[in-house]
C-alpha cells in the first residue's frame, strides 16, 4: 500500500471542550505523515464549536488537512449514525475512528501506515483483555472497503457503549483478522465521568425520576421516568448470583458480564395518562435520590441497550448490517451548504 490516504473521524457533540485539548495535539503529532486528513464532524453542537474552528484552523482548513462538517436539525447524539455519516465523508483507504477526548499520540498515522503495509486483512482496536480502558475502545483502524463491506456500525444501537466491540465482533466474523494496539504512547484519553458519556442522550438528558423495587437477592426492577411521561422498566439481576439461583435464564444472560435484565429488552410505558401529571403504581418502589446511582444506573440503561444488540447480532452470526437511510438534517462542509440531505 505504500503511503495510503488516511482519514482520522472524530465525531462530536458539544464537546469542544475536549477537542481543544485532542485536536490540535493530535494535529501537531501527525504531521510527518502526509497523506492524512482529519475528518470533523459537528452533530450539531451549540457549544461554539463551529466559531472554534473558524477562528483557529483557517489553515489546517485550506490545505486540507482538516476537514469540518457540520449537520443541523438533530437534538440528540447518535453514536453509530454519526460515525458512519463522517466514514462516508472520509476520503481515506484507511478509515480510524478517534474519539473526541483521544489523544492519537505522536506518530500514529505512520504507526498505522506501517501496520496495513506489514500485514493483509487486519483491523486495528483498542479492544484487548490487558487494558479494558472504556476511555479508547472507540479507537479502531480498518480499511474503508471493510467497513463498507460489514455495512458499517450498526444504527439500530442509539446508546452509549458496545457499538464498537459489535464491530469489531462483526469485522472478525466477515474474515479480518484483529490486530491489537498495545504501545501506551497510543492509548491516551480525558477521563470523564459516566454523566457525560451520556448526557448528549434523548434519555441522559430528560430523566426526571428513578425507582427501584427488591424482588429478590439477585433482582431489582428498575423504573426510569422521563420528563416527556414515559417511562422505561427492567429487571436488573446479578448474573453470577442469577446462574446459581434463577429458575430459567433468558436468550440475553451472560457471565461474562456482571449485569443483565431478565426481559429481552426495555419495557416502554407512561406515567401519566390523565393529565394529572401524578405518578401511580409505585408500591414496594423506593425513590433513588443518590446523583451518583441516578448516573450509574443511566448509564447501565444504554450500556444494556446496546449490549443487547450486540448479543443478538452474535447470535445470529451477523457480520454485514442494512441500516434504512433516514433523514437528519441538513449537512455544511467548512461552513457552506452541500447538495446533500443526510
Amino acid at each position: 500500500m505504500n503511503n495510503p490516504r488516511i482519514s482520522f473521524c472524530t465525531t462530536c457533540m458539544n464537546r469542544l471542550s475536549y477537542l481543544k485539548q485532542t485536536l490540535p495535539q493530535n494535529l501537531a503529532d501527525n504531521m510527518d505523515y502526509e497523506n492524512l486528513e482529519y475528518v470533523l464532524l459537528d452533530y450539531n453542537s451549540s457549544d461554539g464549536l463551529e466559531e472554534y474552528i473558524k477562528s483557529n484552523y483557517s489553515e489546517e482548513l485550506n490545505n486540507g488537512k482538516l476537514v469540518y462538517f457540520r449537520i443541523d436539525s438533530v437534538e440528540f447524539y447518535d453514536w453509530t449514525h454519526s460515525r458512519n455519516l463522517a466514514v462516508s465523508l472520509a476520503t481515506g483507504d484507511i478509515i480510524c475512528n478517534i474519539d473526541a477526548d483521544n489523544f492519537t499520540g505522536a506518530g500514529f498515522a505512520t504507526y498505522v501506515n506501517q501496520m496495513f503495509n506489514n500485514m493483509q486483512d487486519v483491523f486495528l482496536t483498542t479492544y484487548y483483555v490487558p487494558l479494558r480502558k472504556n476511555d479508547v475502545l472507540g479507537r479502531i483502524c480498518m480499511l474503508k472497503s471493510s467497513f463498507l463491506n460489514i455495512g458499517g456500525y450498526d444504527e439500530r444501537m442509539k446508546h452509549y457503549g458496545f457499538e464498537d466491540i459489535d464491530l469489531i465482533h462483526r469485522l472478525e466474523r466477515s474474515g479480518i483478522n484483529k490486530v491489537d494496539i498495545t504501545n501506551p504512547l497510543f492509548l491516551n484519553a480525558i477521563q470523564h465521568s459516566n454523566k457525560e458519556r451520556t448526557l448528549n442522550s434523548k434519555e441522559g438528558s430528560s430523566l426526571k425520576d428513578l425507582y427501584i423495587r427488591y424482588i429478590n437477592g439477585y433482582s431489582s426492577q428498575l423504573l426510569f421516568l422521563f420528563h416527556d411521561y414515559t417511562t422505561m422498566s427492567g429487571t436488573m439481576i446479578n448474573n453470577i448470583l442469577f446462574s446459581k439461583l434463577g429458575a430459567n435464564t433468558p436468550s440475553n444472560f451472560s457471565l461474562r458480564y456482571n449485569y443483565s435484565i431478565l426481559e429481552n429488552s426495555w419495557e416502554s410505558g407512561v406515567w401519566s395518562t390523565d393529565g394529572t401529571r401524578k405518578i401511580s403504581n409505585l408500591k414496594n418502589f423506593y425513590r433513588i435520590e443518590s446523583k451518583y446511582l441516578r448516573e450509574e444506573a443511566m448509564f447501565f440503561y444504554h450500556q444494556i441497550s446496546n449490549r443487547m444488540i450486540m448479543e443478538e447480532n452474535t447470535r445470529k452470526g451477523i457480520s454485514f448490517v442494512k441500516n434504512e437511510i433516514q433523514k437528519k438534517g441538513n449537512l455544511y462542509k467548512n461552513f457552506s451548504p452541500i447538495p446533500l440531505e443526510v
